[in-house]
């Protein structure tokens, strides 16, 4: 049933994502692209942080049955006021449909030829499949290697949403001017400062367990880089990913892109379960083939430092796409106040002068 449920959760999310991206990239106004889709990743990361509480003080306050059943309410009531937001959002020209034929037809081309989207789809597979290990590896570890409580791990999580509030506000008005390169570059050492702390804390804690209780005050530094590394990257990752995209086919590239990146990403993390996971009749973890999977990160970011360089920067009038899942999590509430002004302009200026 669970299997099922996750099953039809993610083909009808896939349906929505390849209908909401095309729409609300003609329907936010052009000269708000850049500064609303940071803001929108700092809603992300607030609702985040709601939701986290939210979840928390239910398992504290109520049994197991009765938490579920007030979460899955809460998920209930915001799919709901989602439709409710959905249908006050006016209508655009509708993009170019594709089926399964053109799919099976074209798809490999855009894989195979050479392009400014191959290119970048390597980059990505890369980036995203190496570190995807990150977040969900680690906190196994810090519960069942570290020996941290429940609690602890929840607040780490949520000063990575800190993180991410803040990362995003801070380049809202910055990656259009520092360009792509520049952008991806600091998500590179943003990302090579998590994993060399990562690294520290696994090597000292492993020669002196004692250390652990000392060590444990670099996590929270680790977390906040964290959010910040993945709020830049999101941003910068949308505007590039419309410039090579940019042509009639754009709706097929940018499926390829998700569906080709989500795929293998979802294969990685099983390799690293296994690669993690350690023989013996005891469930454990492997902290020496952890503790290469950092030092391995940390050599594929500067190997990824020339490769970054040379791609080719957008042109400024190139819009970003906008983030995929940010409607599930509160986007309406940073849109519809801008579109209402849109349309009230829109309005004077089709009155006509008297």
């Amino acid at each position: 049933t669970i299997l099922t449920a996750m099953l039809l959760f993610c083909f009808f999310r896939s349906i929505g994502t390849s209908g909401v991206q095309p729409w609300l990239f003609d329907l936010i106004p052009e000269h708000l692209h850049a500064r609303y889709f940071s803001t929108d990743m700092a809603v992300i990361n607030v609702g985040g942080v709601i939701t986290l509480v939210f979840c928390s003080l239910t398992f504290t306050w109520l049994q197991p049955f009765s938490a579920f059943s007030a979460q899955y309410s809460y998920a209930l009531l915001g799919a709901a006021l989602s439709v409710v937001g959905l249908s006050r959002l006016p209508a655009v020209p509708h993009p170019e449909s594709f089926g399964a034929i053109r799919i099976l037809k074209e798809g490999p081309k855009l894989l195979t030829r050479p392009s400014n989207f191959r290119r970048y789809l390597m980059l990505s597979l890369v980036w995203i499949v190496s570190g995807s290990a990150v977040v969900p590896f680690s906190v196994y570890y810090l519960k069942a290697e570290a020996g941290l409580s429940q609690a602890v791990i929840v607040l780490f999580t949520a000063i990575q949403s800190v993180g991410g509030i803040a990362g995003a506000l801070i380049m809202k008005s910055r990656i259009d001017r520092l360009g792509i390169q520049r952008s991806f570059l600091i998500v590179l050492g943003l990302n090579l400062a998590v994993y060399i702390g990562w690294t520290l804390f696994i090597i000292l804690t492993m020669r002196n367990p004692d250390l652990t209780r000392h060590m444990i005050y670099l996590l929270p530094v680790n977390y906040v880089l964290l959010g910040a590394s993945g709020a830049t990257y999101f941003g910068a990752h949308w505007k590039y990913l419309a410039y090579v995209t940019e042509n009639r086919r754009r709706a097929l590239k940018v499926a390829m892109h998700t569906a080709v990146v989500g795929l293998v990403t979802g294969f990685a993390s099983i390799l690293w379960g296994l690669i993690f996971k350690k023989s013996g009749p005891v469930p454990a973890m492997n902290l020496h083939a952890f503790l290469a999977y950092y030092v391995f990160n940390i050599l594929v970011q500067l190997a990824l430092i020339p490769y970054v360089r040379h791609l080719k920067e957008p042109d400024p009038g190139i819009l970003p796409i906008t983030h995929r899942y940010a409607m599930l999590r509160l986007r309406i509430l940073t849109i519809l106040p801008v579109l209402r002004r849109r349309n009230e302009d829109e309005e004077m200026e089709e009155q006509p002068n008297t």
